[in-house]
């Protein structure tokens, strides 16, 4: 997982529909459907983090499938054990309401491969138990669409991960 394997997708919205922070680049093509303009936009998407909303420099901001998020971003090796029972809760609380409040933070290492130093690419190290309560829906519910936001950080070092752990 990397922020060079970011992808354009091209799609078209409906005018009304536009949001500025989501659109990277125009077309200059309109086109009419049912007396509405429609511009053809691209769109920066991850394939694990989703569409991208707003690259700040220090960190990216995307609109994420859970499930997709859940089948590809694992938690933080050095992360607390998880507390089942608030996982549940959550869970639980949820059920039935696929909006979850805050986001999920993300460390990525970029194109450094895993090894010795760097035992993991990329890791959830905030937001477990939302992560992980999400997982837990998707198990019962397979048809359920939750979508998250989440903040990618780019890091060089392991120090970089523990300095955001303990800011955030």
């Amino acid at each position: 997982i990397d922020f060079d394997n970011e992808t354009n997708i091209s799609v078209n919205v409906s005018q009304d529909e536009t949001d500025n922070s989501q659109i990277i680049r125009n077309s200059n093509e309109t086109k009419t459907n049912s007396k509405r303009k429609t511009n053809e936009v691209h769109v920066l998407a991850h394939p694990s983090y989703g569409k991208l909303l707003h690259d700040f420099g220090f960190k990216k901001l995307y609109l994420a499938c859970g499930k997709t998020l859940c089948n590809s971003v694992p938690i933080w090796h050095l992360q607390r054990p998880c507390d089942r029972l608030r996982m549940l809760r959550i869970a639980e609380c949820k059920k039935g309401n696929s909006s979850f409040p805050g986001v999920i933070s993300i460390f990525d290492f970029g194109r450094n491969c895993a090894s010795i130093d760097i035992p993991q690419v990329c890791g959830v190290f905030d937001g477990q138990h939302r992560i992980l309560a999400i997982n837990e829906i998707l198990k019962q519910h397979p048809e359920t669409e939750i979508h998250v936001l989440v903040e990618v950080f780019p890091v060089e070092t392991q120090e970089d991960v523990k300095r955001w752990f303990l800011e955030i």
